[in-house]
């Protein structure tokens, strides 16, 4: 065991997370089909709004009471999460109901004769060819890359820029992030409204914006709990309305009979690139500078402390920024489509 780079409990807590992450990316591509078939078109955004509530709500709880105590009870908020997780969607299989679907036709029912591997092949050029061919869709897949690449490549990270920079106790690093939670309690469905009426696009470059914005400027003016505060409620308010924005925009561009298979096309991009990319360029640079640091005097802010997790901030508003440009284009190529109203999803 001494001979192996890594040792065995990370490999093992490396295969566990692995495990989840597959499990998640495969109930999260059929319950997002689910809702394309089950929620009116007209009131998406007023529900997804409504969903990232009680979602809003499960992370305050997390992050106001349970951060703190992350280091000193994991298991039993690991055995938390996964009832919650299997409460909920043993919930939605139980009591959603779906409509009725239109009958395959006869060349997609009929059993082909070729063999099981050439039937493989045969589906996953034409999945290829079906995913990958059109501009609308790459700009879309481009966009959320972008936005869970920050969200599950760095967000991780953000937590030891307070604790570790600021000299901030966990605790009170998660009741500062706890707070933009219950703030959008209170804004989620006036939020979702304005999704509904005038369109995703629109509201997920506000949003983007905001966030964009708020890091940047954070990397730069954050020097102590009240300033950790304010960056906090700037970013984190923006991204629940970019992320219930983004959903949207996905029911919004992808065909509504192939939505879930763009949404696992998608899902393929978004995990390689954050695997192979995203996540371990974060890590090395992080690992690079570990150490690094000096003190630069700020205008009307005074000596601030740039070190390694300082540079997070700047990491996600690169991120959020790129996602921003792939929303103009995924607009750009929408309007060639027939714009917002008379939009036609490409086959």
């Amino acid at each position: 065991m001494r001979s192996l780079p890594v040792t065995p409990v990370i490999l093992v807590f490396a295969g566990l997370v692995l495990l989840y992450r597959a499990a998640q990316n495969i109930t999260n591509v059929m319950f997002f089909g689910l809702l394309r078939d089950v929620v009116p078109d007209t009131h998406m955004g007023r529900f997804l709004a409504l969903f990232r509530l009680f979602g809003a709500g499960t992370t305050f709880i997390l992050t106001y009471w349970l951060l703190g105590m992350a280091t000193t009870h994991s298991k039993p908020i690991f055995l938390g999460i996964a009832a919650l997780n299997l409460v909920g969607f043993s919930a939605i299989c139980w009591f959603v109901r779906e409509g009725q679907y239109p009958e395959m036709g006869a060349a997609e029912a009929s059993a082909p004769s070729a063999s099981r591997i050439a039937r493989f092949w045969s589906a996953t050029r034409t999945f290829i060819a079906e995913s990958y061919r059109h501009p609308v869709y790459l700009w879309v897949y481009f966009v959320r890359v972008c936005l869970y690449g920050a969200l599950l490549g760095l967000s991780g990270f953000t937590v030891f820029f307070p604790q570790r920079e600021l000299g901030m106790d966990l605790t009170s690093v998660g009741h500062m992030m706890a707070w933009p939670s219950l703030v959008w309690v209170f804004i989620a469905y006036p939020m979702g409204r304005l999704i509904d009426s005038r369109g995703a696009l629109f509201v997920l470059q506000l949003g983007l914006v905001m966030i964009t914005v708020g890091y940047g400027l954070s990397y730069f003016l954050v020097v102590g709990p009240i300033s950790f505060l304010v960056s906090s409620l700037v970013t984190g308010v923006a991204f629940w309305l970019v992320m219930v924005a983004q959903l949207k925009l996905t029911q919004e561009i992808f065909h509504p009979m192939r939505y879930s298979q763009l949404a696992g096309a998608n899902t393929i991009v978004q995990s390689l690139m954050i695997a192979i990319i995203i996540s371990p360029a974060c890590g090395w640079i992080l690992d690079a500078l570990k150490g690094w640091s000096f003190t630069f005097p700020m205008p009307w802010v005074g000596d601030v402390a740039f070190g390694p997790y300082r540079l997070v901030n700047l990491m996600m508003a690169a991120l959020y920024g790129a996602a921003w440009f792939g929303v103009i284009m995924v607009k750009r190529h929408r309007d060639k489509l027939g714009g917002r109203d008379g939009y036609v999803a490409p086959l």
